[in-house]
């Protein structure tokens, strides 16, 4: 099914119970969530993940959104960043997550 995913503040997936420790979604300039958000999307939005019946899952995604190493959004800032993926899909408008849920995934991008 789909999957909410996004790329989350703080590259800290320590919390495995609910992978808090990675902070809100990467928002520099307080935007609004979601690709479907006439003041969106924020930084930290990314495309759903779609997920086979059978748990694989292949993916190629692209954001010009955030940069690795410059910039107000950049992934690879002094606390780090992570991608987090949640129990739902994303609809890519509600506040604050897009109704995706909770998260069940997490890694540090380094």
């Amino acid at each position: 099914g789909y999957h909410g995913m996004h790329f989350h503040a703080v590259g800290d997936c320590s919390d495995l119970a609910a992978f808090k420790s990675a902070g809100g979604h990467v928002n520099p300039f307080d935007t609004p969530h979601g690709f479907r958000n006439p003041d969106g999307p924020h930084e930290g939005n990314l495309p759903n993940l779609v997920v086979a019946a059978d748990g694989t899952v292949e993916v190629e995604l692209y954001s010009d959104l955030v940069e690795l190493d410059f910039g107000p959004a950049k992934l690879l800032d002094d606390d780090g960043t992570a991608l987090i993926i949640h129990t739902d899909k994303d609809d890519h408008y509600s506040q604050p997550i897009g109704g995706s849920g909770g998260r069940i995934a997490c890694a540090v991008i380094q």
